[in-house]
């Protein structure tokens, strides 16, 4: 593909290129376990992804029993920190995402965004194969993704302006 219509693509990094839903049911079930919740499976976590660690960790409260209001902030503490402690353990690009961002990184720098923090996207970048072609991460606010996607969203769509 000679005429590439971007100068740089980017991608939201955990739960798009990477899949974390590992990492974070266990962190998850650390936060449960505190209380004497029993473990969510990972792939019911799968589920509660969405919106950031405080829902994710409120929907698997609500899953297991309720919202203890009184323990909600030292279970959200422990939970991060849980998270940030053990970020990569399982975590690994999808399927075809090292091949899909060698041939991308041909033609234009792919860039990472991520609501986790710069230390937290740093450390998901560096664990697996495949990220070095990945030239930024940077933490994103939530309204960045839709510039970006936007551009010049007649191309990437295929509809011409």
């Amino acid at each position: 593909m000679a005429n590439f219509p971007f100068d740089i693509v980017g991608f939201d990094l955990d739960g798009t290129l990477l899949d974390t839903h590992e990492d974070l049911a266990a962190a998850v079930n650390h936060a449960l376990a505190l209380i004497g919740r029993a473990p969510v499976r990972a792939s019911e976590v799968r589920q509660l992804v969405g919106g950031g660690a405080k829902l994710m960790l409120e929907r698997a409260l609500t899953l297991t029993g309720g919202i203890p209001e009184a323990e909600f902030a030292r279970l959200y503490a422990a939970l991060l920190a849980f998270y940030e402690d053990n970020i990569a353990v399982h975590t690994q690009l999808f399927p075809g995402g090292e091949a899909m961002l060698d041939g991308l990184a041909a033609r234009v720098p792919p860039a990472l965004a991520s609501r986790s923090t710069n230390a937290q996207s740093s450390a998901l970048r560096a664990a697996p194969a495949g990220m070095a072609a990945c030239s930024a991460v940077r933490s994103r606010p939530r309204a960045i993704a839709p510039r970006i996607a936007s551009r010049d969203a007649s191309v990437a769509s295929g509809v011409s302006p």
